[in-house]
């Protein structure tokens, strides 16, 4: 239920206990703009995949029909113009200072900054002329360009082994435009180009190549988290962990692939918690990444998952990604309790859940202490979301939490890596647990019912005569607003002198 609506039944109710007038409660929805309904951007954004999936069709029955000289020119099309207007864009770009309002406003976000005195005092605030929104659209149309011109080249010449080599050298010159742009969709197209040239590439010097662009872009994930671009850090660490997880899904075990897309999935559900202005959109996002986060936790709960030896496969490379990954995760998740998003903070401790528990598999090498260490996230993250669901008072996302809550302590009973002992110890644990929270949940509103039945007080007859007593003196005391009337006082006699009382008198009664 969106605000709007609430606070048009909320006013209805008003009227209907004739607190407020139908008039009143027309000005107070008056203050407010359009209620905004979540299924326009759904719409949206099928009508925008059709015209997408139509446009595909009709070029590719387009490019079909072309000769081979035809294919080329035709691929160079897009890349000459995206050149174009990149060069374009370099000309007429530069940095001006900025004046007013938004001075003090990015002096104010600067403070955040790691600066000494001295540099504060010589910093010019700046900004660039062409406004941001323009230049990521320029850098992701050239960078989509750049892409698909490797593509449309191999798919002309078929020459075997040409396309890792094409998305090689255009990852290269992206890394390049990525620093001198300062822009996150080249970024963002440069480890795609990465990953795309490991996936199709079969020789390992192909894959070496393609983790040396994505280390390379780890300086840019600094300079943004240097600068607090919050949006911009989470959306190229997602893209980055996602391209990780491709890159080790044919070298490494599943162990972890399951530790990667953790990090994923945290970001995921940060992102849908700040996006929580797109209704439908910030939904949808959370919606993905509660999903992925709860089947990782599922699928690492099990034992035999942490038998796998971290320390034979792994080497210093993947142990580094996931510790820049891990400090990344936690910044944002420093953020997300800034704005009080505290499901989506929670989300953000499952990866260290998942380094603790590889750490502890080290020792432990039968995976049973590190499948309960996952399982007790799990049962962390699924009071969350019963606690989430009592505080905003949606009953189907507490009912939700009980279901996950159940969900994660019955798989225990299939785990091998458990003996009947230690089944029998988690349940009773888990029992009590879910006692506990339904004791918590359910025994305020039962103390507030017994609050609401008390029985009438009983007085004693000597105090039950005091207010009998207050009330006939308060009948006695006579109403302010009454006046009362007074006799006028007697016209005073006055002697002349000279006379004697009875003349006074006699002149007094003629």
């Amino acid at each position: 239920m969106s605000s709007k609506r609430w606070l048009k039944a909320e006013i209805r109710k008003w009227v209907q206990n004739d607190l407020i007038t139908p008039s009143e409660g027309n000005a107070i929805l008056a203050q407010y703009g359009e209620e905004s309904h979540s299924y326009q951007g759904i719409f949206f954004i099928m009508a925008s995949l059709s015209i997408g999936g139509g446009l595909l069709s009709l070029g590719a029955s387009f490019w079909n029909g072309l000769t081979q000289g035809q294919r080329f020119v035709t691929a160079m099309i897009p890349l000459l113009l995206s050149a174009l207007l990149m060069l374009a864009l370099v000309a007429l770009d530069r940095k001006v200072p900025v004046t007013g309002h938004w001075k003090n406003v990015v002096r104010r976000r600067m403070e955040t900054a790691y600066m000494d005195e001295s540099d504060r005092e010589e910093e010019t605030v700046t900004r660039y002329r062409v406004p941001d929104y323009a230049r990521e659209i320029l850098c992701a149309f050239h960078g989509g360009a750049l892409l698909l011109a490797c593509y449309l080249l191999e798919d002309t010449f078929f020459i075997p082994g040409t396309l890792p080599l094409l998305l090689l050298g255009a990852g290269v010159i992206l890394l390049i435009l990525t620093f001198l742009m300062d822009s996150l969709s080249l970024s963002v197209a440069c480890v795609l180009a990465a990953t795309a040239a490991a996936v199709t590439g079969g020789h390992d010097w192909i894959v070496t190549a393609s983790w040396g662009l994505m280390a390379a872009l780890v300086p840019f994930l600094l300079t943004l988290l240097k600068n607090d671009r919050q949006y911009s850090l989470i959306v190229l660490s997602w893209c980055w962990t996602a391209g990780v997880l491709f890159l080790i899904s044919r070298t490494t075990n599943m162990l972890w692939e399951m530790m990667f897309f953790s990090e994923a999935a945290a970001f995921t559900w940060i992102i849908g918690s700040m996006m929580r202005s797109y209704t439908a959109a910030g939904m949808a996002v959370r919606f993905l990444g509660s999903t992925a986060m709860f089947g990782v936790l599922g699928i690492s709960s099990f034992g035999q998952l942490w038998i796998a030896p971290l320390s034979q496969e792994s080497g210093w490379l993947l142990w580094g990604a996931f510790g820049l990954l891990l400090l990344l995760n936690l910044y944002v998740l420093m953020k997300a309790l800034q704005k009080r998003e505290w499901l989506a903070a929670a989300s953000g401790m499952v990866p260290v859940s998942m380094l603790s528990a590889a750490l502890l598999s080290l020792w432990d090498t039968s995976g049973a202490a590190s499948g309960l260490v996952i399982t007790l996230t799990a049962v962390v993250l699924s009071l969350g979301v019963i606690l989430r669901g009592i505080q905003t008072g949606r009953s189907w996302q507490g009912m939700l939490g009980f279901i996950l809550l159940f969900v994660m302590s019955a798989l225990r009973m299939v785990d091998s890596t458990l003996t009947l002992a230690q089944r029998g110890i988690y349940f009773l644990a888990a029992g009590l647990v879910m006692a506990l929270v339904c004791l918590a949940v359910y025994w305020p509103r039962r103390k507030n019912r017994r609050k609401g039945k008390r029985k009438p007080v009983t007085h004693s007859s000597r105090r039950s005569e005091q207010p009998m007593a207050v009330q006939k003196k308060s009948q006695e005391v006579p109403a302010p607003d009454i006046q009362e009337t007074w006799e006028a006082p007697p016209v005073p006699v006055f002697h002349r002198p000279g006379t004697d009382k009875g003349e006074n008198d006699h002149d007094q009664t003629k």
